[in-house]
């Protein structure tokens, strides 16, 4: 038996020194997970439990019935760190070991490791709620409090442990056991927060990749030696075999890049990367990859040189996208656009397009020529009102002689080309001239106004109604002039019944009284018996709503002048109506003239330039410009969360080797014939566009606009792979579709999901043609 306390001291230090080959264990679990948390747990139990069982078989007798050990040491310490579950397989251990070896202490040794556990329990509960930091300083209050905890159960439940040996017990366990505890608490506390350090950089290192990895653009890095030592799958896929040598290997200078002509290389001397290398930055750098024509993608890339904190070179990195099919669409639309321009230009009429702020978007040469004044005024970008301001200033107009005339006269012509119904009407030139004013909204939200010169068909009008009303005055003169006014009647007939227009007269009741042959030619009735019915008879309760408040207008003395729409014989026709009141000696109204001049070829061609600006002349679907607009509503629809919506972007499977086959002509009538096949594989709703080339989208909006699409792309898909008859032969032939499903309530751009759509397709073509891919916006 030990009597001295130096001896208990060093014992005891002895024997709690071999518990660091727990904490040895302990980190060598942490480092090596091996399985579910409760796992973990049970094995840091059994590590510490071995521990405990180490320590209580070597343990040091400081006195009759006093036996030290470091048992409560690692108790206390596994309730700290190791969990509840870990702290239960230990004390059980300790205790049913403790049991096991008997003698009169051993309740008291089973009851004081409860103790130590409680308070280990007591302390990791008061960490996780931060009341404190778990230092050096916490470890020895946690190592005072399981000795002393440890001496009264000692005190109390030890009933062979004699005064002394209380003495020298509580002697070595205050020297020993709270520095044993905080040195073993640290090691333990060092362990577990360089573990979660180097997780915290591991998840920081695979979110890194997974960003890296996941950027849409290509993205490449080289070191000093001109070595490529990471690309991000994008960067692989556009360059392709380009970046490799005959080794296999990635290097700067091995990269085989032409210039925008597709055939000279690109001098390595001026590559993003190269120059990167020597310090210079480069922006938007337009080149070509690949040195097959049909594996060529043209790419925009930025260099910038890579340095480190201290400004040390260490390499470079570029960042590069793929803009062969934006480049492609560019010129497609370059190339509507100049056909677009010639068409506007051969047409007789003044046309100009106007945006949904009615700035100037297009413009011919024959809308300057109508407008002199103004044509300094006519230019893109310049609001509409500018040109009106301009040629009212100028005298262009009549009638204009301040300030507030020439405010009001451009308030009152924005105010007719600002709403959504279409305006016809006639405007005057100072010079005597006379247009007909067609403008209208398309359906992508722009304007389209037409100017026609009508100054000889007005004059016309003029002197007709000068001849009417010379004849009436003729024939109210005299009663003596009757003869003269029957021939005057006549000669009136004969020039009415030969002018091209709609002539008639009618009383106050709006009843006919005269109506020339016209009407015959026109509406295949005898204008006799149309005398004496009123205007309500004749028409339609549609039309005669139309012209009912210009009657009225012209009832109470005043001329009216209005296009409106007219049955004739079954068909729809568009004439500029004229009512001009017929007044007696007394200035009192008697009836009016009514004049009307067929303007419905006119008003077919406003129609068709309409037509020519959102349709694709080949197929007759939506342009590409339509097809924007289109999707740019769509997806406003989408993002404020009023419905799903999904975009198909299709192409005909290996349509350039039909083409080059059998010729431009038969892969005209090709893209026809998919054209048709599209459009009946969709429903109403639908819209349907040619991109240019072989390349189609489809715009649909729906709740279940997935599943929608999947239907439509499975319909079209059966419909094109039938044989289409090109000429006399029949061509095997089958499309691949490219799905980007838009959820609704997400913010974002029609070039986006439209870019989207197009990578589906990508895939659908990388999968074996003739099927389906779906990308889901997110």
């Amino acid at each position: 038996m030990v009597t001295s306390i130096a001896d208990v001291v060093l014992e005891l230090a002895q024997n709690v020194s071999l518990l660091a080959l727990v904490v040895v264990g302990y980190a060598g679990l942490k480092r090596y997970e091996i399985g579910p948390r409760y796992a973990m747990q049970i094995a840091i139990g059994a590590l510490f439990a071995l521990g405990v069982v180490l320590a209580m078989s070597l343990r040091v007798s400081a006195g009759q019935g006093a036996f030290l050990d470091g048992r409560n040491v690692m108790i206390g310490l596994v309730a700290t760190f190791g969990g509840p579950i870990a702290t239960a397989v230990t004390v059980a251990v300790a205790v049913l070991y403790r049991l096991w070896l008997g003698g009169a202490s051993a309740p008291s040794g089973a009851i004081g490791s409860i103790a130590a556990a409680l308070i280990g329990i007591a302390f990791a509960a008061a960490r996780d709620r931060r009341l404190f930091r778990l230092n050096g300083m916490a470890l020895l209050a946690l190592g005072a409090c399981v000795v002393t905890v440890g001496f009264i159960n000692a005190v109390l439940f030890n009933p062979v442990i004699t005064h002394d040996s209380l003495q020298l017990t509580a002697l070595a366990l205050y020297l020993v056991i709270p520095i044993s505890t905080a040195i073993l608490g640290l090691a333990l506390t060092a362990e577990d927060e360089r573990l979660t350090l180097q997780a915290r950089l591991r998840d920081q290192t695979d979110l890194f990749e997974a960003i890296f990895n996941s950027m849409s653009d290509g993205v490449a890095v080289a070191n000093t030696r001109g070595e490529i030592i990471m690309a991000n799958p994008m960067a692989r896929k556009l360059w392709g075999n380009s970046a490799l040598n005959a080794e296999g290997r990635a290097r700067v200078g091995d990269f085989k890049i032409l210039d925008l002509d597709g055939q000279i290389p690109f001098p390595k001397e001026r590559l993003p990367l190269k120059r990167a290398l020597s310090g210079e930055e480069t922006n938007n750098i337009e080149m070509i990859f690949g040195s097959e024509a049909a594996e060529q993608r043209r790419v925009s890339v930025n260099g910038r040189p890579l340095r480190d904190i201290k400004g040390r070179m260490r390499g470079g990195v570029i960042v590069f996208n793929d803009i062969t099919q934006t480049r492609k669409m560019q010129e497609t639309l370059q190339r509507s656009e100049e056909r677009l321009n010639e068409a506007i230009e051969s047409i007789p009429e003044g046309f100009v397009l106007l945006d949904a702020e009615l700035r100037i978007v297009k413009f011919n040469q024959r809308m300057a020529e109508l407008y002199p004044l103004s044509a300094s005024a006519l230019q893109v970008g310049r609001p509409l009102a500018d040109m009106l301001q301009q040629g009212a200033e100028q005298g262009e107009y009549p009638r204009l002689r301040t300030e507030a005339d020439i405010g009001r006269f451009v308030e009152t012509w924005m105010a007719r080309f600002r709403g959504d119904t279409p305006y016809f009407g006639e405007g005057a030139f100072n010079d005597g001239r006379w247009v007909l004013v067609s403008h209208r909204r398309t359906t992508g939200g722009d304007f389209v106004s037409v100017r026609t010169d009508i100054t000889a068909q007005k004059q016309r009008e003029r002197e007709l109604a000068n001849l009417l009303e010379d004849l009436i005055q003729a024939q109210a003169a005299t009663e003596r002039a009757h003869r003269e006014s029957q021939r005057m009647e006549r000669m009136l007939r004969a020039i009415t019944n030969a002018v091209p227009a709609l002539v008639a007269y009618l009383n106050t009741d709006e009843r006919y009284e005269y109506c020339n042959k016209e009407y015959e030619d026109v509406f295949g009735i005898n204008p006799a018996s149309m005398l004496g019915r009123r205007i309500e008879e004749l028409n339609d309760p549609d039309i005669y709503a139309v012209v009912k408040p210009h009657v009225t207008v012209a009832l109470a003395g005043v001329e009216s002048a209005f296009v409106r729409p007219m049955i004739a014989k079954g068909e729809t026709r568009y004439v500029e109506q004229r009512y001009i009141p017929e007044k007696d000696l007394d200035g009192k109204v008697t009836g009016f003239y009514a004049i009307a001049w067929d303007i419905t070829d006119h008003h077919r061609r406003a129609a068709e330039l309409n037509a020519e600006a959102t349709t694709d002349v080949l197929t007759g679907l939506l342009n590409r410009r339509a097809a924007l607009q289109a999707l740019s509503e769509a997806v406003s629809l989408w993002a404020i969360g009023e419905a799903n919506g999904a975009v198909l972007y299709l192409d005909i499977d290996h349509f350039k080797e039909i083409n080059d086959t059998l010729g431009h002509d038969a892969g005209d009538a090709l893209l026809k014939i998919f054209s048709e096949r599209i459009r009946s594989s969709i429903r109403a709703s639908d819209k349907v566009a040619r991109l240019g080339g072989d390349e189609f989208v489809i715009i649909l909006t729906a709740p279940n606009a997935e599943e929608i699409a999947e239907r439509v792309a499975r319909t079209v898909l059966d419909k094109v792979q039938r044989p289409a008859k090109l000429g006399d032969r029949d061509v095997a032939i089958s499309t691949s579709v490219g799905i980007a499903i838009s959820v609704k309530g997400i913010d974002l751009q029609a070039e986006r999901i439209l870019k989207e759509a197009d990578l589906a397709l990508y895939e659908a073509k990388q999968g074996g043609r003739n099927r389906f891919a779906v990308r889901k916006m997110m």
